[in-house]
């Protein structure tokens, strides 16, 4: 038997119709360009610009709570971003102020000894961390020690004296009360 040799032949596309899935078509040509749709990317700029605007307080006034009342003055400041100390009375009774930083209740005046003892331990140890970690985050930076006491109009003088203490111990020296501006009169 003379066997010869079969000449090579270039492959054909036997998959394409034995298969039935790629059959020879007109190729489309695809667009280069890609449509944007605007609507929905306008609706959530429009979205976050309102609710940006709605939380966005440039004055740097503090909300309070509903139980403080804050003084009025007719002098007064922009206020600067600090830890806030609240007290706040927490019914009509004259001895029940609430001692709080920035939202934690820290004591309760029920809860203060008397006598000559004035430092609040809880407040003053929460105070030292945020100065610890004040420098630790500025370092390099001289610690100022601001801190802004939000009272109630009704509060006794004893437990202003209690948290200037605190705060003194703490380190804090620059202490700003929060107060309501008096409008000015027009005559």
């Amino acid at each position: 038997m003379d066997q010869r040799p079969t000449p090579i032949e270039a492959p054909k596309s036997r998959l394409r119709t034995r298969i039935g899935v790629l059959r020879d078509r007109p190729r489309r040509r695809r667009r280069t360009s890609a449509s944007l749709l605007l609507t929905p990317l306008i609706d959530v700029l429009v979205v976050m610009t309102i609710y940006l605007l709605s939380n966005f307080d440039a004055s740097g006034e503090i909300c309070c709570h509903p139980p403080i009342e804050l003084p009025m003055a007719k002098r007064g400041g922009e206020l600067m971003r600090a830890p806030v100390v609240a007290i706040s009375r927490a019914s009509a009774l004259p001895n029940s102020s609430v001692v709080t930083l920035d939202g934690s209740e820290m004591a309760t005046l029920q809860e203060l000894p008397s006598g000559l003892d004035w430092k609040m331990a809880k407040l003053s140890e929460r105070l030292e961390i945020h100065k610890n970690n004040w420098k630790l985050t500025h370092p390099g930076r001289r610690f100022k020690g601001t801190l802004i006491i939000q009272a109630d109009h009704r509060t006794a003088f004893s437990v202003l004296k209690r948290v200037f203490y605190s705060a003194a111990i703490a380190g804090y020296a620059d202490l700003h009360l929060a107060v309501w501006k008096q409008p000015q009169s027009t005559e």
